[in-house]
């Protein structure tokens, strides 16, 4: 013959006073049954049938199936981004982009080969702006000297986009040999062998 709910609720509170009685939660015991006795309220309550393992066992494997399905999306994720690049390279292809140097009249080969001279010297922001002003009257406190520039690609219908920077630092050979890229009041400068270009 089967026990009623007010028998089994008397007999999980005989458990509760049990496990006060040899230390509560911080027993080995009331470790150990953590959590179990408000499974069992619940089940007598609502006449369910669960337990801890159940519920250990279902957490498992939802946990199991979530695994699976990151591993599934990573997998999709890592297909898109290939065959994205993929298409990309394709379009590159047929656009036929090319490199077409760095922004403004200097060629980057032309500055390469001043900095590469061994009395060649780089120029601080102080030294750049000395030259300006003494050469061009240019105010020194509104000068930015720029240090890169933008470098390019052009493709088969002369569109270009940006593809990197470039490193242009000032630099100073001869009074006829040198280079400065700098800004003045939102307009940019190209000094080149003392010859002043806008950019």
């Amino acid at each position: 013959m089967g026990v009623s709910k007010a028998q089994e609720r008397q007999a999980l509170e005989q458990i509760r006073e049990i496990i006060k009685e040899v230390g509560g939660i911080d027993s080995y015991i009331g470790m150990a049954l953590e959590g179990c006795l408000e499974i069992a309220e619940d089940n007598i309550a609502n006449d369910f049938g669960c337990s801890m393992k159940q519920r250990a066992e279902k957490a498992q494997a939802d946990a199991d199936s979530f695994q699976k399905s990151t591993e599934k999306l990573s997998d999709e994720l890592d297909k898109a981004k290939k065959e994205i690049d993929s298409l990309k390279q394709q379009l590159d292809t047929e656009l036929e982009w090319k490199d077409c140097g760095a922004e403004g009249s200097v060629r980057q080969e032309d500055y390469n080969r001043l900095v590469q001279q061994s009395d060649t010297r780089f120029l601080t922001d102080k030294e750049a702006k000395e030259i300006l002003y003494d050469l061009y009257g240019f105010a020194k406190e509104k000068l930015v000297i720029q240090k890169t520039v933008p470098a390019y690609q052009i493709n088969r219908h002369h569109q270009l986009r940006k593809t990197g920077e470039v490193e242009r630092r000032p630099a100073y050979n001869a009074t006829d040999w040198n280079y400065i890229r700098f800004d003045c009041g939102g307009v940019s400068y190209e000094l080149y062998n003392d010859s002043l270009e806008l950019i």
